[in-house]
């Protein structure tokens, strides 16, 4: 796996001389930078498979091989990777459909090291930046996930701290015992066929009813 200071690259070509030139070219220009050569579609995708590149760089036409179908196959394994394509100058429509496909950049035959150099430095920053992203993405999920277990805990600890069995009033009864004398006297007026009201401070008869209990008070 690519990092910041030593980033990682594949080369697909089955032109072994310009395979061998781009990858010297590389480590000349690309101080510390790891290289790795595949000549055909199947042991390049073996080493995509295995490894996660900070880019690769693919001909997009060699002996028995679709190019198109071979960038697909690697879009398939490392979506997120960036992968520049290599091609002749009159291969427009396959550039297209490349690009199309999801390939970063297309250098051109015969290669210009300067331009290719830039552009492969590019797709490793954008890759990077993108690794930076997930990484910061998977620290926020984390983070969330690790409050929600807290709020769970504390939510299991109020309802040992408070069983549901104690009764919804639990919380008003105070030790003078007030609150439970209110109660039983609520209980007493429950099955009465008038309206009640609670107040403070005791029952209260209504003046113009005298045998009728207006109000409930604490």
């Amino acid at each position: 796996m690519g990092s910041m200071s030593q980033p990682s690259v594949l080369i697909l070509d089955d032109d072994s001389a310009l395979l061998k030139a781009l990858s010297e070219a590389l480590r000349l220009q690309m101080n510390g930078v790891t290289v790795d050569t595949a000549h055909s579609a199947a042991a390049a995708l073996d080493r995509v498979a295995a490894c996660d590149y900070d880019a690769i760089v693919a001909d997009i036409k060699m002996a028995g091989t679709d190019g198109l179908t071979m960038l697909a196959e690697i879009r398939k394994l490392r979506p997120e990777t960036p992968v520049l394509i290599i091609t002749g100058h009159v291969e427009h429509e396959l550039v297209v459909h490349a690009l199309r496909g999801g390939a970063f950049d297309f250098i051109t035959k015969p290669i210009d090291c300067d331009y290719f150099v830039g552009s492969l430095r590019r797709a490793i920053h954008q890759r990077q930046l993108s690794r930076e992203d997930k990484e910061r993405q998977l620290a926020i999920e984390n983070h969330i996930n690790e409050l929600e277990a807290v709020v769970e805990q504390r939510a299991r600890d109020r309802r040992a701290t408070n069983p549901a069995g104690a009764g919804p009033m639990r919380w008003m009864l105070n030790p003078s015992g007030k609150m439970e004398r209110v109660a039983q006297q609520i209980h007493r007026v429950a099955d009465s066929p008038l309206t009640v009201l609670v107040e403070g401070g005791g029952l209260r008869r209504d003046p113009r009813h005298p045998s009728r209990v207006g109000a409930l008070r604490l």
